[in-house]
């Protein structure tokens, strides 16, 4: 009678002569140490068992060492069943070795560990399959959380954008002239002959471009367009602390929009005061050619003067609106107001080419300014007589062309 089990490391099927019942011996599948089954065994009869040799099984064989079966390693499906001639412990045959004394098995003292079984192995291999993350999950997570920070910036902005309002306080200033801007020959891309007839003709007989408000002189120099503004009758310059007393806010739209807005003033003025310079060149050589006067001013005059903010808004005092002529490296903005204004409106300006420049809004309490009082008689007087003198070069300039009038 055999005795028939399973490795419970590896599940090779094991059969054994009964008398090997209780005893430990090697798995030939796996090596592994392990505990034949004990079942009972019949007891024979006397004289059978004296008449049976026993058969010595050598004690020091062993069962050949095999690769041990690890958890990473796929468990082999099944294994061939070890026949009665299969050897177990010293190479015996087993089915021939049903009268070997229990005793004669050599005990192996391995330290009980639980049996690894096929089943175990899947089951942690399904663990470890839980436990590690899907490939959506691993890209998913990055990109949420990107998009999740474009969220919170974009409503940081739109928050910050949204306070771009508030009260500015702007000066009121008594002087009828504005520092000179200069226009560099280098912008003009003439020829150093058409830049020398430019210049003369300007020299001689500067370009004056008079409105309501102001008078815009454009004279030529040796290192460029010098531009001169003056305010007319009834009407002052005011200055605007926007970037000072404009907050965090209109610092971040600055930053934001400075090389966008930057790169479009510079377009514009470069393209109006080349075509200024080249209908002026015409127009010295006899040509009959209208120089458009408003262009002039708004597009040469005053973006050669003004930077970022300068560029985006406009100033509305009363009912007229006009464009800073002005911005000095501070930020501070200058306007032409009518005399006796109090207060006026900042708020964007719209491009042909390109919509709403500026999103804000700014209310402007205008104050005379401290820094200069109002001027004496004798003063006044002084200036009357420089605008008559002005007038009448203006006059003197324009008798020859189509005088040129703006709003």
């Amino acid at each position: 009678m055999a005795i028939e089990f399973e490795c419970p490391s590896c599940s090779t099927t094991i059969r054994v002569p009964d008398s090997y019942s209780g005893k430990r011996g090697r798995c030939p599948g796996c090596n592994k140490a392990l505990q034949i089954p004990q079942i009972p065994v019949p007891q024979a009869p006397q004289q059978q068992s004296a008449a049976v040799p026993p058969i010595a099984v050598p004690p020091a064989a062993t069962v050949p060492v095999a690769a041990p079966v690890s958890a990473a390693q796929p468990t082999p499906a099944a294994a061939p069943a070890v026949s009665a001639a299969s050897p177990l412990a010293g190479g015996a045959d087993m089915a021939s070795s049903a009268a070997v004394p229990a005793d004669t098995i050599p005990q192996i003292n391995v330290p009980q560990t639980s049996p690894i079984t096929p089943a175990a192995v899947t089951g942690n291999r399904r663990g470890r399959r839980r436990r590690r993350p899907s490939r959506a999950l691993v890209i998913g997570m990055p990109v949420a959380g990107f998009l999740l920070l474009l969220v919170i910036i974009f409503i940081s902005v739109t928050d910050n954008l949204s306070g771009i309002q508030g009260t500015l306080t702007g000066r009121l200033l008594e002087q009828k002239s504005l520092p000179e801007t200069l226009i560099p020959w280098a912008d003009t891309g003439l020829s150093e002959g058409d830049r020398e007839t430019l210049k003369k003709a300007l020299t001689d007989r500067p370009e004056v471009l008079s409105s309501e408000a102001m008078a815009c002189r454009l004279i030529g120099d040796n290192d460029g367009i010098r531009v001169k503004l003056t305010a007319a009758a009834g009407h002052q310059w005011c200055a605007v602390d926007a970037v000072t007393g404009g907050g965090s806010s209109l610092g971040l739209w600055l930053r934001q929009n400075r090389q966008t807005l930057t790169a479009l003033r510079r377009k514009e003025l470069l393209a109006a005061l080349q075509q200024y310079c080249s209908d002026k060149i015409a127009q010295t050589a006899g040509e009959q050619i209208v120089i458009n006067a408003v262009q002039v001013r708004d597009e040469v005059a005053m973006n050669a003067a003004v930077n970022v903010l300068g560029y985006a808004v406009l100033g509305t005092a009363g009912n007229n609106s006009r464009r800073p002529v002005q911005e000095d490296t501070q930020g501070t903005l200058y306007f032409c107001v009518p005399r006796g204004a109090t207060s006026m409106t900042i708020n964007g300006r719209t491009s042909p080419t390109t919509g709403l420049l500026f999103a804000g809004s700014y209310t402007v309490q205008l104050n005379p300014s401290a820094e200069t009082s109002v001027p004496a008689a004798d003063e006044m007087d002084v200036d009357k007589m420089e605008m008559q003198e002005e007038t009448a070069e203006d006059t003197e300039g324009m008798s020859a062309e189509p005088q040129m009038m703006m709003q």
